[in-house]
């Protein structure tokens, strides 16, 4: 249950006061969840911005994937990441769509991470089970992005932290927790992997 303790909120949904905006106001601020998720994500891709903006629009968080070897800005991967809780993102599927398009428009990749009973808007988004916790959703986005965004040579450096990031994870995924299949596919070869402890 969200609560209020000395003037913020607090509990799963609980939000922090970003410079210039009250974490009670009516305007949606950082979940707890997705603070937590943005912090697990930052080890395997090295670094980027919480509550990111591009224009009119404030994604929850991105990060910018540098091809190895490469000086050139223009070639880097900017990946979108947004929770999309079941109780706030029930009745927004049109808005949400907006704000993907909006930032694809701007040369942005995104992947949502949308939380059952939510169904998917796009090809690149990612079905979670009810309440997920940060690191199930971590490794969720993190098996998709490995074969829909970081699948090619250039992205090796960042393939290698992501692959040793998901095999440091002692628990197994469940089958049910996965409805990607390119993902439970990955997932399965991690866990062949790190039982063989060995590396591909």
């Amino acid at each position: 249950m969200t609560g209020f303790r000395g003037g913020s909120a607090v509990g799963r949904y609980s939000s922090h006061c970003p410079p210039g905006r009250c974490a009670a106001a009516a305007e949606p601020g950082t979940s707890k969840l997705e603070q937590d998720l943005f912090t697990l994500l930052k080890v395997p891709f090295g670094g980027g911005d919480l509550d990111y903006r591009v224009g009119r629009c404030r994604a929850d968080m991105a990060f910018r994937v540098v091809p190895t070897g490469s000086l050139d800005q223009n070639d880097n991967l900017v990946l979108v990441i947004e929770y999309d809780g079941a109780y706030w993102h029930e009745e927004r599927k049109e808005r949400d769509l907006a704000k993907t398009e909006w930032m694809r428009s701007c040369g942005h990749e995104v992947i949502r991470v949308r939380e059952f009973p939510l169904k998917k808007l796009g090809e690149h988004d990612i079905e979670a089970p009810q309440r997920p916790d940060p690191l199930l959703c971590a490794r969720l986005v993190l098996l998709h992005a490995l074969h829909e965004f970081l699948d090619w040579y250039a992205f090796e450096e960042t393939q290698i932290r992501v692959k040793q990031f998901l095999m440091a994870i002692g628990a197994p995924l469940e089958r049910d927790q996965v409805k990607c299949s390119d993902c439970w596919e990955l997932a399965t070869k991690i866990k062949e992997v790190a039982a063989k402890r060995y590396w591909w």
